[in-house]
Formats: C-alpha cells, structure tokens, sequence
C-alpha cells in the first residue's frame, strides 16, 4: 500500500532549498518496490523531518541550517534504509543507499 502524505495544508513550511534532486537506481528501485514517491522522503527532509537519525545528527542538521553545512536524514524502507544528503550549499541532494555511497 503506498504511503500518503497529509495535504499540503497540514505540512509545516519547507525549511531550506534542496538544489538539484537525485537519486541512484538502488534507491529508485527499493522506493518503487514499496510504492514510495522519492518526493514523499524529499518533502520530509525539507520539512525538517529527518526521519530515524540520531538525536546528535538532527541537532547537527538544526545547526547546519543556521550555520552552514550538509544535511543529512535517514528512512527506513522495507528492509532497507534510503539516505538523504542535501550539500552544505544546498545545490544537491541525493537519495542514496549506503551500499551505494
């Protein structure tokens, strides 16, 4: 069953510009076996929803945001676990697997 996401009307605001998006054919392919768009997990992460990172790293992501640097969020997918990296410039983000990395 795919996941839904709340209408557009009940998500916080985006919280920072993710730069060009994309993603590696491992990642496409565990979301697509899932029936999960990339653009659900990308709406998070923009969202400041880092989905199952350690406290530590969304303190990091927290900072990164007022200072500078990269920002990282983690999803478990079916027996997998997509990654999303947006540059400290925020002219990339990446949906990655870690074997791919």
């Amino acid at each position: 069953m795919p996941n839904m996401l709340p209408s557009l009307k009940d998500l916080p605001p985006i919280q920072f510009p993710t730069g060009q998006v994309v993603a590696t054919p491992g990642a496409l392919r565990l979301l697509a076996q899932h029936g999960i768009s990339p653009h659900q997990l990308v709406s998070r992460h923009v969202r400041c929803d880092y989905g199952s990172v350690p406290a530590e790293d969304a303190a990091a992501n927290n900072d990164a945001l007022i200072h500078g640097g990269r920002v990282l969020s983690s999803y478990p997918v079916g027996g997998g676990r997509v990654w999303i990296i947006t540059e400290w410039d925020h002219s990339l983000t990446s949906l990655i697997l870690l074997a791919e990395y």
